[in-house]
């Protein structure tokens, strides 16, 4: 299991780049910012890579 944290600000995509093609991902994203720091967690997305 690897997890990679990626910082992104604004609304902006986050491009996931060197993943196996074929592999099953699980993504889950979160927003930052506001009084509370960030936002919950997303339900997570079941992905397979290109």
């Amino acid at each position: 299991l690897n997890e990679y944290i990626i910082k992104k600000f604004g609304k902006q995509k986050a491009i996931l780049t060197g993943l196996p093609s074929g592999q099953k991902i699980f993504v889950r994203v979160r927003a930052n910012g506001g009084s509370t720091g960030h936002g919950p967690w997303s339900d997570v997305a079941e992905k397979r890579v290109p």
